[in-house]
């Protein structure tokens, strides 16, 4: 979930909200846009080029013969 207006979000969280700020910082990105109404705006499905994207990231280490890292 990149391109975060942080200032935004604090703003609502903060100001709107009236949450405290460890409250704000403890909340997923997921909680967060459920609790301020804006869930719909952007799908939280990962898609295929999430992932991929996501994978080229971070790659899996190379596994041993027993398929442990």
């Amino acid at each position: 979930m990149n391109g975060f207006d942080w200032p935004a979000m604090m703003r609502i969280g903060l100001h709107h909200l009236h949450l405290k700020p460890d409250e704000f910082w403890g909340l997923t990105p997921l909680e967060f846009l459920m609790i301020s109404g804006l869930e719909g705006r952007k799908s939280a499905v990962m898609t295929r080029a999430d992932l991929i994207g996501l994978s080229a990231q971070f790659p899996d280490g190379k596994r041993s013969e027993y398929g442990r890292l």
